[in-house]
């Protein structure tokens, strides 16, 4: 008969202190705790005894940690790699599947500064093994916001409530679903439609156009030589016009301008 897992609700743990708010750099776990909402500090997240390590939160993390590892050694996500390494003597010094790189050889001497007697360890050198270090590895803040952003996440510790949300996940060119058409036509029909007395006397139409073709070159509608791309200005206009009777502009008074 399979054995039940206690469970243990995420409020049986600490939230993250504000103090963790001043860091720049975490480890896989750190990060992993953060986002998930508890405190790395917590000396309740290894408690055995009480069912702590059999709980959601538990497995949740780990799903957390092991997409960030998978991020780094799959250069999605950048970080401060450290490496696992240790000292070996000359009759175990070599590579093996795991090994990274090794450091050359040394003599070993006594502390009198004569060779060792011991010929199994007269010379000494260094493993460095492939598998990183993960507590030894960081990531800073701003790259992990910005894998999190990629990945469709905008919540959590990373992300305060009270900080501005910034830019729409369809305007950031970061996004790896960025589209340069559409987040120029958004703009310009934000612009036009916010500004009321833009290029007066003209249709929405041409308004759209003409402030397309000024933010051409820094809305990625210009060639290589920064000139405006007309045809394809005048082909996405119509998208973005809300004045589908078009004509000419009236004004308040039902008159034309």
């Amino acid at each position: 008969m399979a054995e039940k897992k206690p469970e243990n609700p995420i409020y049986a743990y600490k939230t993250p202190s504000t103090f963790w708010a001043m860091h720049d750099q975490f480890t896989v776990f750190e990060a992993a705790m953060l986002h998930y909402g508890v405190d790395p500090t917590d000396d309740r997240w290894d408690n055995e005894f009480a069912g702590n390590t059999y709980d959601d939160a538990h497995r949740y993390v780990g799903v957390i940690s092991a997409a960030i590892k998978r991020a780094v050694t799959g250069g999605k996500l950048k970080a401060r790699i450290a490496y696992p390494w240790k000292w070996v003597e000359d009759n175990s010094f070599g590579w093996d599947d795991e090994t990274l790189a090794t450091c050359s050889p040394a003599r070993f001497e006594t502390e009198e500064g004569e060779p060792s007697p011991d010929d199994d360890a007269r010379y000494i050198g260094c493993v460095i093994r492939r598998e990183p270090d993960w507590n030894g590895t960081t990531i800073d803040r701003e790259d992990l916001r910005e894998w999190l952003r990629s990945r469709g996440v905008v919540e959590g510790f990373f992300f305060p409530e009270d900080e501005p949300r910034g830019t729409a996940e369809y305007l950031n060119p970061k996004h790896p679903h960025y589209a340069p058409k559409l987040a120029a036509l958004v703009k310009a029909w934000e612009y036009v439609s916010n500004t009321p007395d833009y290029e007066r006397g003209k249709s929405v139409k041409q308004k759209i156009e003409k402030w397309l073709t000024v933010n051409a070159e820094t809305l990625g509608l210009a060639d290589e030589e920064g000139m405006p791309k007309k045809s394809m200005i005048q082909d996405i206009s119509p998208i973005a016009n809300w004045d589908s009777k078009g004509g000419a502009p009236t004004t308040p008074n039902g008159t034309t301008p």
